[in-house]
């Protein structure tokens, strides 16, 4: 047997412990923390003024509604969010991911965990088997990471689009087959094309980016500002679907990320708050 050298890649890899935990770490961290709220700054400061549909009130949480008793929507222009505000907003979604874990019993094994649940019954999609203690703590970081990231504005989309490169090849008659399995029954039956455009509409999703990155660095026991480096990308792209047993889509991530692409990835995962 081939000796694995202590401080190796391989000897870090396939961290077994929480991964939550190391997420929580990992965004305590002032340098990440710092990444954090400078890309919510510049996600913000991208859709200041820009229009946005809201529920008009009448009063303080008592909404105006029409003759015909619907509620009635208004467009304002957005304002963005200041720092202090993004700050204590990120404060209240850490403290709340720590302290609390929403779980369910769903007895249908199809439905999966969320950002604001953690499906207790549900089985992976990828061989229609219930997850271990291991895999709920991977799934479990994902979703909570959401909550922690919301990279939503499309300032976003542009920011991590260069990491990847998409071709026939990414997604595989597999993966949709896979994804049939857990989406809504409208979806489910779509023809294949429509599935693959769901999919990528999904997968490449910034907040789905980031929590990715996220397992990445979870997988290697990163608890702190630690550099993720091409030699640790290479050893995940090998050994992480077969190590985790968690296939959320990281086979067609990993496809996605192309030679040319690739000193972009490692540059945005060190510096989007990952």
């Amino acid at each position: 047997m081939e000796k694995i050298h202590e401080g190796s890649i391989e000897a870090i890899a396939n961290y077994q412990g929480n991964d939550s935990l190391l997420l929580f770490e990992r965004v305590s961290n002032p340098v990440i923390r710092e990444q954090i709220i400078g890309l919510l700054i510049e996600g913000e400061r991208s859709r200041d003024g820009s229009p946005v549909e809201v529920l008009e009130e009448e009063s303080p949480g008592v909404f105006k509604k029409d003759e015909a008793g619907e509620i009635v929507v208004k467009t304002i222009p957005y304002r963005a969010r200041s720092r202090e505000e993004i700050e204590s907003d990120l404060d209240e979604a850490i403290q709340r991911e720590v302290s609390v874990t929403n779980i369910s019993f769903n007895d249908d094994p199809n439905m999966q965990s969320s950002s604001s649940e953690i499906e207790m019954r549900a089985l992976a999609p990828w061989n229609g088997k219930p997850f271990n203690e291991k895999q709920m703590s991977n799934i479990e970081a994902h979703e909570k990471g959401h909550n922690l990231r919301p990279y939503r504005a499309d300032f976003f989309k542009t920011h991590f689009q260069g990491a990847f490169s998409f071709d026939d090849k990414v997604i595989t008659d597999r993966d949709i087959e896979m994804y049939r399995k857990v989406l809504n029954e409208d979806e489910r039956n779509e023809p294949d094309e429509k599935i693959r455009e769901i999919i990528l509409d999904y997968l490449f999703y910034p907040m789905e980016i980031a929590e990715r990155m996220s397992q990445l660095k979870n997988y290697f026991g990163m608890s702190a500002d630690d550099t993720f480096t091409r030699e640790h990308l290479h050893y995940a792209v090998e050994h992480y679907v077969a190590d985790t047993g968690v296939d959320n889509g990281m086979g067609m991530f990993f496809r996605a990320i192309k030679p040319e692409t690739e000193d972009e990835f490692i540059r945005l995962i060190n510096c989007s708050g990952i």
